[in-house]
């Protein structure tokens, strides 16, 4: 794919209103036809990402991609510090939020971050708490598209994205003036998205008294008996062996990662059981065992 012309989009535009900043990526408007929405039942989009950092900023960009003639590039500055990784997911997480508000079903995305990729795969587990609440909202977000596809892309298939994030965590913002196609974004997206996808607990859900005696804090025995699980950012986690964090998740949502996970793997090598997947993909909660054989 050549370089993306950048096309108009409602959907975008909205989703570009819900973030602080005081320049906005102008969308051209000198560019014939409008991406309004996906509206193919088949139409399958393709999404490149990429995050840079530097000591105190980062840089974010995402190219969305069905033909040459459709195409949407958003980059962002983010005026916050960040890690690579952290730089990454904000990359990924704003490709998925924009392909969503697009109303995209049909979605494969490419990336050149080996950790982000395998982690959304399953291959790599979590072990950082800094990176705990992106690969949450990462799991609540890939579940929403009707067929969904992620790859590793090497950078130097990565070049435009690569490129545009790097200028975008290094480009210095004057005064409230600034020239180039870059938008500021002065807080993580996680913060952005956290009220529309949060999972909401129903009554008797099995998190919340140990979240209740976490964030007390004041019964020494309980908090000992509980050792194994942490709170991160209202998300509650167990620690398995190795470090590992695996997000505990309620009855609703254990259901749909039971079925999401054995349609994914059905018919493939028998060796792995269901459960030994649900693990590698992060999910944790008290009868899993039992449910998955």
């Amino acid at each position: 794919m050549g370089t993306p012309r950048v096309v108009k989009s409602q959907a975008i535009t909205d989703l570009l209103a819900q973030f602080p900043r005081e320049e906005e990526f102008p969308l051209d408007d000198e560019v014939p036809g409008e991406v309004v929405m996906a509206e193919e039942v088949r139409e399958q989009w393709v999404m490149k990402f990429n995050g840079s950092s530097t000591t105190h900023s980062g840089g974010v960009e995402v190219v969305l991609y069905h033909e040459e003639d459709k195409a949407v590039a958003l980059s962002f500055k983010l005026e916050f510090p960040c890690s690579n990784n952290t730089a990454e997911y904000e990359a990924y997480l704003t490709g998925l939020a924009t392909a969503l508000e697009m109303r995209v079903k049909h979605l494969k995305v490419l990336g050149d971050s080996n950790l982000v990729i395998c982690q959304a795969k399953g291959s790599f587990s979590l072990k950082k708490p800094s990176l705990a609440p992106y690969k949450a909202m990462v799991q609540r977000m890939e579940e929403k598209f009707s067929t969904f596809e992620i790859e590793h892309a090497p950078r130097n298939e990565n070049w435009f994205v690569d490129a545009l994030a790097t200028l975008g965590s290094q480009i210095i913002f004057k005064r409230s003036i600034a020239r180039i196609e870059v938008s500021k974004r002065e807080e993580s997206i996680i913060e952005v998205l956290k009220e529309k996808f949060r999972e909401e607990q129903g009554e008797g859900d099995w998190q919340i008294p140990i979240k209740e005696i976490l964030v007390k804090g004041d019964d020494a025995a309980e908090l000992k008996m509980l050792k194994d699980y942490a709170l991160v950012k209202e998300e509650l986690y167990r620690r398995m062996l190795g470090g590992v964090l695996s997000r505990c998740v309620g009855q609703e949502e254990a259901q749909r990662k039971l079925k999401e996970i054995y349609d994914k793997t059905y018919g493939s090598c028998r060796e792995v059981s269901l459960y030994r997947r649900l693990q590698r993909a992060g999910f944790y909660w008290p009868s899993m065992g039992k449910d998955a054989n």
